[in-house]
């Protein structure tokens, strides 16, 4: 047998593949063998087609057995889609937002609200609901809020639209240039909206007014102090600019109730008490930090190791005294500087904790490399290797450095550092999932906070924005008429079941509340950021459209495992990988083959 059937007959069924493709198979099969012979599978591997793969990727664009949904397929798919992001959507908006729960594939239960924290732990195969629901979520990053709001707006507006897609009504492009219209005008109608309140600083009360987010936990209060007092101590400028998992640093405890959770104005760490006769406490806290650790080493240099050979124990004896006094005079340079604090990243002598306790100098040893950045970059010190000196300027600050127990587990606490960008909050939930959950809200709501303050413009809450939007809606697509009239009718309806899906959740009739929504909410008592509001508008308004766009959804055929295998190995061999394998191990001289 040839080499040329072997292949046809492992790898091909020719009832199923025309001569054609088989004698272009044959060819590709004769230039890899003529250019590297490593390119041919292994017993345990089989070339996924198309066949021809350099460096492990596919030189054609689409491969034999891809699916390509079109037309009534492709509709019956999306509206399949739409339909469960409506089921799914649905119970999380509003403060009677309901929770999932989610068992991840690593075995982790979590009880959550918040889409950004689901998403984590879920894959969501369809690539439209992967989009749909990106932009809620990046929502929830920027705004802290309408993270729920502008995926189930979108999703209702491509649901109304397929209605009249499928009904034979209108035409896709139909939909696109009535959303066109819509993107034009909506801001008209939402300025209509507009509440001014009077210019004064927000308090506490603001942030539980206006932070819809909370509205309905159980924690509400907790959520609302402790996003108020971070949003006061860390500068707004700071806020805006940073992301926040640069700004907060979260420590759970998963014992106790969540109402004993704290924000820490600095750094706090689960580190022991380290010796008896040191202070617990400094006030007034100039910081030195020492890089490595305070002891002197076995070994000097990298390679050559030294060792001590006496005659008699007096030599032993005036050794250890040598070593101990070094050790001691560096700790007095340092107290000499005025620091009443020293931080070691690693270990300490024994020595030094007579030094340190007649010199009332407070200790904190231990720390891991992101703990020993985060107390460096907080304090504002500049770290120095052990047994060099430190320069007057180095030293950092804190208002106090204290010692204390938690739940009989020994924290230290650096409050009131050097800079006032740098947060610890300490979660005291039950669980895991508890202490988890409240973070990605606690999150949210310092956003929301940012967000008001800002810009403190905001339109009523309650889905009453939402009535007068689509009641102007359904009034201006009677003056326009034609086709692109539909279409504004179906984005009115759309408003009017967000805010039914709103009534529904709170425990309200939804047509009852819709018909006169006065006599449940004043319209001041709730309110809505409008930059939030209108952001949301907008992104729903993408994300329908580019929904809408698409003609056909094409599907790659998946792999099977022994081609799994071949693409795996074939990647590994690629000249890139080669190239990186020569830097790391400093054979850049061996050539490529």
């Amino acid at each position: 047998m040839s080499i040329n059937d072997w292949i046809r007959a492992r790898h091909f069924n020719p009832d199923i593949l025309k001569r054609e493709l088989l004698n272009k198979t044959d060819i590709g099969y004769r230039k890899v063998m003529a250019r590297d012979s490593s390119l041919l599978p292994l017993p345990h591997e089989k070339v996924p087609t198309p066949t021809i793969y350099v460096d492990g990727m596919p030189l054609s664009i689409l491969s034999f057995g891809s699916q390509i949904l079109r037309g009534e397929t492709y509709l019956s798919n999306l509206k399949s889609l739409i339909v469960w992001l409506k089921g799914f959507l649905s119970p999380l908006f509003g403060p009677g937002k309901m929770c999932k729960l989610v068992q991840t594939e690593r075995g982790l239960v979590l009880k959550s609200s918040n889409l950004r924290l689901i998403a984590k732990h879920i894959t969501i195969k369809h690539p439209l609901g992967e989009f749909i629901l990106g932009s809620g979520i990046s929502m929830g990053k920027m705004f802290g809020d309408h993270t729920i709001y502008t995926p189930l707006l979108a999703t209702l507006i491509v649901d109304n639209c397929l209605e009249l897609i499928i009904g034979g009504r209108l035409k896709p492009q139909d939909c696109l240039n009535g959303l066109a219209v819509f993107n034009r005008i909506y801001e008209k109608f939402l300025d209509e909206c507009r509440i001014y309140p009077p210019p004064r600083e927000f308090s506490l009360r603001d942030i539980l007014r206006f932070a819809k987010i909370i509205d309905g936990e159980t924690y509400t209060d907790l959520l609302a102090n402790m996003a108020f007092t971070i949003s006061e101590i860390v500068p707004e400028e700071t806020l805006l600019k940073r992301p926040l998992d640069n700004i907060l640093d979260f420590r759970t405890i998963e014992m106790g109730v969540l109402s004993e959770s704290e924000v820490v104005d600095g750094v706090a760490l689960p580190k022991e008490f380290p010796y008896s006769g040191l202070p617990e406490k400094v006030v007034d806290a100039k910081i030195a930090i020492v890089k490595d650790g305070l002891t002197l080493p076995d070994y000097l240099g990298r390679y050559h190791r030294f060792k001590y050979v006496w005659d008699d124990g007096r030599d032993i004896s005036q050794a250890l005294l040598n070593r101990s006094r070094l050790l001691c005079e560096y700790v007095d340079s340092l107290v000499d500087l005025g620091a009443n604090v020293i931080v070691v990243e690693k270990g300490v002598d024994e020595h030094v904790f007579d030094i340190l306790e007649r010199r009332n100098i407070m200790l904190v040893r231990g720390l891991s490399p992101p703990e020993f950045e985060m107390v460096t970059e907080a304090t504002g010190a500049v770290p120095t290797s052990s047994l060099h000196k430190l320069e007057p300027g180095c030293l950092g600050y804190a208002e106090s450095v204290e010692y204390r127990k938690i739940y009989g587990k020994d924290w230290v606490f650096f409050r009131g550092c050097m800079r006032s960008d740098r947060l610890t909050v300490i979660l005291k939930g039950g669980s895991f999932a508890v202490n988890q959950d409240f973070e990605e809200k606690l999150k949210d709501a310092v956003r929301l906070s940012m967000t008001i303050k800002e810009n403190p413009i905001f339109t009523p809450g309650a889905g009453i924005t939402e009535i007068m939007i689509a009641d102007r809606l359904a009034e201006y697509a009677d003056r326009a008429g034609g086709r692109p009239a539909l279409v504004l009718k179906a984005i009115a309806e759309s408003f009017k079941q967000l805010a039914a899906f709103l009534y529904y959740n709170m425990g309200l009739d939804p047509l009852e509340t819709l018909a006169r929504p006065e006599l449940y909410f004043d319209g001041q008592s709730i309110l809505d950021s409008m930059s939030a509001k209108m952001a949301a508008i907008e992104n729903a308004i993408v994300a329908a459209n580019t929904v809408l766009r698409i003609d056909s959804f094409i599907i790659a055929r998946k792999y099977s495992e022994s081609e799994k295998y071949y693409l795996k190995r074939i990647r590994g061999m690629s000249k890139e990988n080669k190239r990186k394998f020569r830097r790391d191990y400093g054979v850049e001289t061996l050539e490529v083959t």
